[in-house]
């Protein structure tokens, strides 16, 4: 502004002159021409003087008019030229100022053009700033609504795709030892089939550099580089921004975003998708931890529950086993006596009903005693036929139909029992729970067999199958698909731990809406099988033996005493541990049968005692007992190393074991 103030001032100046100068013109050719008549008139004077005559008239035109045209000429001249002089002046002062507002224009013209597209910069900035608040903010909505890591991952990158070039996000967390990325979420418009795990133990993958770093990777030609996935190229990706999700320092997980067109990432942009990232950084670590606490809390939960049903369970099977080890033992008794054959029909009747409900208790044994790793050399067919009991009754309620083809050539091996049957009944309650969520009849099919070596087990179900996307996570910890409190994700990641312990692989093949497939390999041991079954051993016993049988309940004893005196075995019965002890300071017994839940002193009491003053007794100790559900129960029976027999027994069970015993001592 001031400089076009002194502009004007300047022109001014220059226009002003030029009038000065042209009215000077006009008062210098008036007095030239005053002048010249002055100086005329002087002349003839001069010249009439000189000569002595009179001025010469005014119409004598030879010297005067001559001198007349001179002087005539010479104040026009001078008009002529300083008028032109004057003329040129105005017209370089016109000329100079029309310059110089034609550049004050486009000056003014271009400031205004600069000033237009900084304040168009501005704008999309403070837009791009208002679209990351708003992101941020719903983003904040987002975790603090309800669901899963998963759930709230996927609303993220959702909302992750609304931001420019983003035409694909996937968001994925590392696993605990930082070496696999785990997908979590993918949206966009793009139908990408992701891996669902990313190995992180390669440095020169650009997710491994932009995890380790803790900064942005951006490839803005992907193409073009030479660490680009041929998977992402057949998509048609052309650039990618990966920038880290990060709290308190560590890196979190990555965020993938990926574009169809080249150039699509400069660095405004990744400093907006990363600050929307950033943003969510610790959003996420707290979620992830209060994720990881409701975790616990439902685990803590559940074992607790698990224990009290445990503990119920326990306590139930130890109160029928006794009753129920009178009925089935007296039935027997009864059958191998002298009784019409119309009374032996309906005793083979109560005998099985009986035996029915010893494995009923038996389950519940098994389910309420929690092993550590107890392997022993066992069949494998057997350990799939048990787990197949425990479920058939609740597979038929669900209209599923099991069938078995196992192998006759499948070997024996060193197997935890109750372990195997725990991660077969697992497979076959998940496959039972996937088939009746269709609402539809479904088949369960098993097959064991040996390959390279190998005992296969082969569970196959016609359910919806495994979604692709879910196939790699079923194994992982706190993995379900399950609604909030219908599984707590730990049972196939325990399945998988406990074929690990055995030596073996677990694995699971399906396509989606085509059911699904689990594999069990196991090795096959070399130890040498050499139990044999209890009940092929001759039942005599050898005569004038002596066995003292402690047990509190009187049906039990009278029971015990009957059928050992008809194998010509004299019998003496306590009626607890502290009578039984009286008694053995007084005779010595080729066989010594505990139970371990009695009055005034137990069986562990008992034994114990006998331990510390006649320690070569403890090899005849046989221990009868229907708490084997109990753990405490289990552990000190498992200590011991002695036979158990679990009530309700059968009366040829009870002699077989001690004629082993008495024969081993002999």
């Amino acid at each position: 502004m001031r400089r076009a103030r002194n502009d004007k001032i300047l022109f001014g100046s220059i226009s002003l002159f030029a009038i000065l100068v042209a009215i000077a013109a006009v008062i210098s050719s008036i007095l030239a021409s005053k002048l010249d008549e002055t100086i005329a008139n002087m002349d003839r004077h001069s010249l009439a003087m000189e000569t002595g005559t009179d001025i010469l008239p005014s119409h004598d035109h030879s010297i005067p008019s001559m001198a007349r045209q001179i002087s005539g000429l010479r104040p026009i001249n001078y008009g002529i030229i300083v008028g032109s002089l004057a003329m040129l002046c105005g017209t370089l002062a016109a000329l100079v100022w029309s310059d110089r507002q034609r550049r004050e224009k486009t000056r003014l013209a271009l400031e205004s053009a600069a000033l237009a597209e900084d304040l168009r910069v501005a704008e999309e900035s403070n837009l791009e700033r208002i679209t990351e608040l708003e992101l941020l903010f719903d983003l904040c909505g987002t975790f603090a609504a309800a669901g899963t890591i998963e759930q709230m991952a996927q609303r993220i990158v959702q909302r992750l795709t609304v931001l420019p070039g983003a035409d694909w996000v996937t968001l994925r967390l590392s696993d605990e030892s930082d070496q696999r990325l785990r997908l979590l979420a993918a949206a966009g418009n793009v139908a990408e089939t992701t891996q669902p795990l990313l190995s992180l133990t390669s440095r020169e993958t650009l997710a491994c550099r932009a995890f380790r770093s803790g900064k942005p990777v951006v490839v803005n030609d992907y193409p073009a580089d030479p660490n680009s996935s041929p998977a992402i190229l057949d998509l048609g990706m052309k650039s990618m921004a990966l920038i880290p999700i990060t709290a308190n320092g560590h890196t979190l997980g990555l965020v993938n975003v990926i574009s169809k067109d080249i150039g699509s990432f400069p660095a405004d942009r990744v400093r907006l998708f990363s600050a929307v990232v950033d943003g969510i950084g610790p959003l996420f670590e707290i979620a992830r931890l209060e994720s990881q606490r409701r975790q616990e809390q439902e685990l803590l939960k559940e074992t607790v529950r698990l224990a009290s049903i445990g503990q119920l369970a326990a306590g139930v099977a130890h109160e029928l086993n006794n009753p129920l080890t009178s009925v089935l033992g007296y039935s027997q008794m009864m059958l191998a006596s002298d009784v019409p054959e119309s009374l032996k029909a309906d005793l083979r009747i109560v005998v099985s009903e009986s035996q029915r409900a010893a494995k009923v208790i038996e389950k519940l044994q098994l389910f309420a005693r929690k092993d550590g790793p107890e392997k022993s050399y066992v069949n494998v067919n057997s350990i799939i036929q048990r787990a197949v009991d425990l479920k058939t009754h609740d597979l038929s309620n669900s209209d599923v139909k099991i069938t078995c083809d196992l192998g006759d050539s499948v070997p024996n091996s060193m197997i935890d029992e109750n372990q195997l049957v725990q991660v077969i009944v697992n497979i076959l309650t998940n496959a039972e729970q996937s088939i009746a969520a269709t609402h539809k009849s479904g088949r369960v099919s098993i097959q064991s067999f040996t390959t390279q070596g190998r005992i296969e087990i082969r569970i196959k179900d016609n359910g919806p199958g495994i979604p692709k996307d879910h196939l790699g996570k079923i194994f992982e910890p706190f993995f379900t698909t399950k609604e909030v409190g219908a599984g707590t994700g730990l049972g196939l990641s325990i399945c998988y731990g406990i074929v690990e312990q055995h030596g073996g692989l677990l694995w699971a093949e399906s396509a989606e809406g085509q059911g699904a497939t689990f594999h069990i390999e196991l090795p096959i041991s070399s130890d040498r099988d050499n139990s044999e079954s209890l009940d092929q051993l001759a039942p005599t016993l050898s005569p004038q033996r002596d066995v003292l049988a402690v047990e509190d309940e009187p049906a039990i004893r009278t029971l015990i005493r009957r059928s050992l005196e008809l194998g010509n075995i004299s019998v003496d019965m306590a009626r607890d541990g502290a009578e039984a002890w009286q008694m053995l300071q007084t005779k010595l017994y080729d066989c010594i049968l505990i139970d371990l839940r009695m009055p005034v002193m137990n069986g562990e009491e008992l034994y114990q005692l006998i331990e510390k003053s006649r320690a070569n007794l403890t090899r005849r100790v046989i221990f009868i007992t229907g708490d084997t559900g109990n753990p405490k129960t289990h552990d000190f029976l498992s200590s011991t190393g002695n036979q158990i027999i679990n009530k309700p027994f059968q009366m040829d069970e009870l002699r077989t074991h001690i004629e082993q015993l008495i024969d081993n001592e002999g």
